[in-house]
């Protein structure tokens, strides 16, 4: 970005502002979007459970925790 950019992106969010934009409502809205561990447990429980046989939903269940502890570890 130059500098340029970067005045020119000041300028649209200060606009904003003073429209009675605030500018920290999206990442505030994302912040309270499920996690990746609210989307597998709601899948794990109202899908695989009811649709999917045992051994896929024991299956699908162990790979949702591994890649929640990984995520988890990159956080």
């Amino acid at each position: 970005m130059t500098l340029a950019d970067a005045r020119e992106s000041a300028k649209k969010i200060l606009g904003g502002v003073q429209l009675g934009v605030d500018p920290g409502a999206k990442k505030k809205e994302f912040r309270k979007s499920a996690t990746f561990e609210e989307l597998s447990k709601d899948f794990l429980e109202n899908y695989a459970r009811l649709n999917k046989k045992e051994s896929s939903v024991h299956f699908a269940s162990f790979t949702a925790n591994r890649l929640h502890s990984r995520i988890h570890d990159l956080a």
